[in-house]
């Protein structure tokens, strides 16, 4: 009994020092365009980290995101307000797996939804599979797989026909 108990020990200490390795399963982009209620181009302003209101204790950055250009979406000009969580706060910081990560001067083109609340705040669809960073005439998704940019609005166009938007 002593020897199988010191051999299950031995196995929960090994799979609690292994790596934790998060899976995210890949959305098809035609899914991604038809799921967006607004698909925008643009490039970062500004990025404030802060404690978050509410219940919770976490870090939140919020993403000032100034608007080029709309791909897919009702008219929309200026800055929009973004927030992602994670950041640093002081000599704090946090990080989570899979939530979209910016810079500031970033050009991106990101596929938003209303948050659940309806508040100011957009959010980013499907988290990090959300934004597209722009380099050039270069698209490149959250595995850095690289897309030129007018096959990337071509996509965009064939799937607003296809689903009537």
């Amino acid at each position: 009994m002593r020897f199988r108990k010191s051999i299950l020990i031995g196995i929960m200490a090994m799979a609690a020092a292994l790596p934790a390795f998060g899976m995210i399963i890949e959305i098809p982009l035609d899914r991604m365009i038809s799921e967006a209620e607004l698909i925008v181009k643009g490039r970062v302003l500004d990025m404030q980290s802060r404690w978050s209101d509410g219940p919770t204790n976490i870090i939140v950055t919020d993403v000032a995101f100034a608007v080029d250009e709309v791909l897919m979406g009702s008219d929309l000009e200026g800055v929009i307000e973004l927030q992602v969580v994670g950041g640093e706060v002081g000599e704090i910081g946090m990080r989570v797996e899979h939530q979209p990560r910016f810079a500031i001067q970033e050009e991106a083109v990101i596929f938003l939804e209303m948050s659940p609340d309806k508040s100011r705040w957009f959010r980013i669809l499907n988290d990090e599979q959300g934004k597209y960073s722009v380099v050039g005439s270069t698209v490149f998704n959250f595995k850095r797989d690289a897309l030129p940019m007018n096959e990337f609005r071509e996509a965009i166009e064939l799937s607003k026909q296809r689903h009537r938007r």
